[in-house]
């Protein structure tokens, strides 16, 4: 039930492409997240395992951002692009990560109450600048020149399933 009503409320709450007054975020929503149709985007690496309805979608984002592979944060190298489970993870590490400039891709945030809270209080850390919650999943980065913004935005239900899902 909690797990509903957090769905509903983000629904509620979050902002589409044009409740971002950042240029920056809304060249994102437009031209990747709220695309309805065109070619397909150029996509990064993500993990053989990692296969959830929102791959390619989140494939998209990370090329947009110019991120090449997605790495699991217990296989780190040295890619630039992390993805963790903030159940398994503590916050500690993900603040190293960020400090060190590292772009982290948290997997269902709001799956558990220990997951939400540590996306919380990530969200408001000073190392985070910029925040994108699509409830489903989000992305943490620093971006040099950013003023500290988290954006919560609708999750593009509505994209075709030829878009969502990954191509190979």
């Amino acid at each position: 039930m909690r797990y509903y009503w957090l769905v509903l409320r983000h629904f509620f709450i979050s902002n589409s492409r044009h409740g971002t007054h950042s240029p920056y975020m809304y060249r994102l929503t437009d031209e990747v997240i709220y695309r309805k149709s065109g070619p397909l985007l150029p996509r990064a690496e993500l993990p053989k395992d990692f296969k959830p309805k929102y791959a390619g979608l989140l494939s998209e984002m990370l090329a947009y951002l110019g991120v090449d592979q997605l790495c699991h944060v217990e296989r780190a190298s040295s890619t630039d692009a992390l993805l963790v489970n903030l159940t398994d993870v503590q916050l500690d590490e993900v603040i190293k990560l960020m400090n060190a400039r590292k772009l982290v891709v948290v997997d269902r945030p709001f799956a558990t109450p220990i997951s939400t809270d540590r996306w919380n209080r990530l969200v408001f850390d000073q190392s985070v600048v910029l925040s994108i919650n699509l409830f489903h999943f989000g992305i943490l980065l620093y971006r040099d020149g950013q003023q500290k913004e988290n954006f919560v935005l609708r999750y593009p239900y509505w994209r075709p399933s030829e878009v969502i899902q990954e191509k190979r």
